[in-house]
């Protein structure tokens, strides 16, 4: 599970899933940035784009739990 603030399509997630595909393909999951951002305070922000503390632990429940 790649965790980031910044957008998953050209992060430091995206470098990793490049380099596992190559050399150990691995499943993955991303959490992050997928649209342009917008403005807010930053734990509302977190917030929408699931990378609070909830969305985190939900991504992480789904990805084991497939």
């Amino acid at each position: 599970v790649s965790v980031e603030e910044h957008n998953v399509a050209t992060g430091l997630g995206a470098a990793v899933a490049e380099l596992l595909a190559e050399k150990l393909p691995t499943p993955m999951r991303f959490a992050g940035m997928r649209t342009f951002g917008t403005s807010a305070p930053g734990d509302v922000l977190l917030s929408h784009f699931g990378l609070d503390g909830e969305g985190i632990a939900s991504r992480v429940r789904e990805f084991v739990l497939a």
